[in-house]
């Protein structure tokens, strides 16, 4: 069944957001008051949409109470001016926008978060989407967490105004219940030619490689485009209830994931059909669209974005010397890492590299170096044509870079 793509009627000064006009959030003096954390809610995991932020009522001992919420994308000022924005409240003093170069990314370091955000937010307010309709299909027993995924779509495309998109993009949401449903739903939706080569890159699986038999729950999601250039997005739907549900992980339920698998449809486009020997590596790939995840579902708000970027670091990453990110930014090579190496930092710090190299260039030089690989460039070639500077070199700026970052009082 097709979804109807409704935005809610809380959601309706969000459409002059993405008409590139920012609205302030009427006061509501008519209106009953909004959830407040730790009030009686009525029923388990109802989502609500208040003050820029969405509330889940969760059970806390007998009771159902609204959770504390987690913000969406609350207005702010527009970031004309680095000094019309609200310091962030991670550092003592407040960021600001600087010109950045790999001469002085190091000393720069408090200021780079703020730099790369303020590219990102100013080039989405200057833009218009101009993506195709997606076509969304949701399973018959499958509940999405987040629904207004016309939404972050259309962020990211705002954020690359120069570059190609998908003419067509087909999405399915399926929970555990509804693997078989969206088995056949893809093959009947995709050209014949489309289904063989998608199913070959996954595997011979489409919609159990989303999925664990073990737990009974599909929570991955990937991307993968046909040669006809049709984008296929296949998006495994957790339970809102049960042991391993993410109705409080903002990846789920703000956008974030939604944003990350259209960017791999963007990146795709460059490359499709040209049977290149080499790919940009996994840590570029994946990186660069958790940090557009980040940076587009927050383009109005810097103190939830740095707190995005570092909070998805504040695991794996921080186990990691300067030697270590030295070492994983030298794999350019192929798909893996290192055996010592996490898949996960390919995300983590994958998405910090990004934002170190858009504070210096802008967030084109994500799809920019696809587009270089795309004409048979080496990814280090594209990258020195792209950010005009050597691979080798920039490779322990980098790395000092992340490492302070994550440790700043080393």
């Amino acid at each position: 069944m097709v979804n109807s793509w409704i935005i809610p009627g809380m959601l309706k000064w969000l459409s002059a957001i993405l008409a590139g006009t920012l609205l302030t959030l009427p006061l509501q003096t008519s209106q009953a008051a909004g959830p407040k954390a730790g009030t009686i809610c009525n029923k388990l995991y109802q989502k609500q949409t208040y003050a820029g932020k969405r509330y889940i009522c969760i059970r806390s001992g007998r009771k159902l109470v609204w959770d504390k919420g987690v913000n969406l994308y609350s207005p702010s000022p527009s970031p004309s001016s680095s000094s019309e924005l609200s310091p962030s409240p991670l550092s003592t003093l407040p960021p600001v926008a600087v010109t950045v170069t790999f001469d002085n990314l190091i000393q720069n370091e408090k200021n780079i978060s703020f730099t790369a955000w303020e590219k990102a937010s100013k080039v989405i307010l200057a833009s218009s989407a101009k993506n195709a309709p997606v076509n969304i299909f949701t399973g018959p027993k499958t509940t999405p967490l987040f629904e207004e995924t016309s939404l972050p779509v259309s962020l990211v495309s705002r954020l690359f105004p120069n570059n190609e998109e998908a003419k067509t993009v087909i999405w399915i949401r399926y929970g555990y219940d509804d693997i078989a449903w969206a088995e056949s739903l893809v093959k009947e939706k995709l050209s014949s030619s489309d289904f063989e080569q998608i199913t070959r890159n996954q595997g011979g699986a489409l919609a159990p490689s989303n999925c664990e038999s073990s737990l009974k729950i599909c929570r991955g999601s990937y991307q993968q485009t046909g040669p006809s250039g049709t984008a296929l997005i296949m998006q495994g739907v957790p339970s809102v209830s049960g042991p391993y549900s993410p109705s409080s992980d903002p990846n789920f339920i703000t956008g974030q994931l939604e944003a990350h698998e259209y960017l791999h449809s963007l990146q795709r486009i460059p490359m499709l059909n040209k049977n290149l020997p080499r790919w940009a590596p996994a840590w570029w790939r994946e990186g660069s669209a958790d940090w557009v995840k980040f940076a587009s579902v927050n383009y109005l708000d810097y103190t939830v974005y740095k707190k995005s970027l570092m909070d998805s670091c504040a695991s794996d990453c921080i186990k990691l010397s300067e030697a270590d990110i030295n070492e994983m930014l030298s794999t350019v090579n192929g798909e893996s890492l290192a055996p010592k190496f996490s898949s996960f930092l390919n995300y983590t710090i994958g998405s910090q590299v990004i934002e170190k190299l858009v504070s210096i260039k802008g967030p084109s030089i994500i799809i920019d170096l696809y587009v270089e690989m795309g004409k048979g460039q080496s990814f280090e070639d594209a990258f020195n044509t792209v950010m005009n500077e050597k691979w080798a070199d920039a490779i322990p700026i980098l790395s000092q870079s992340v490492f302070d970052n994550l440790h700043p009082s080393s």
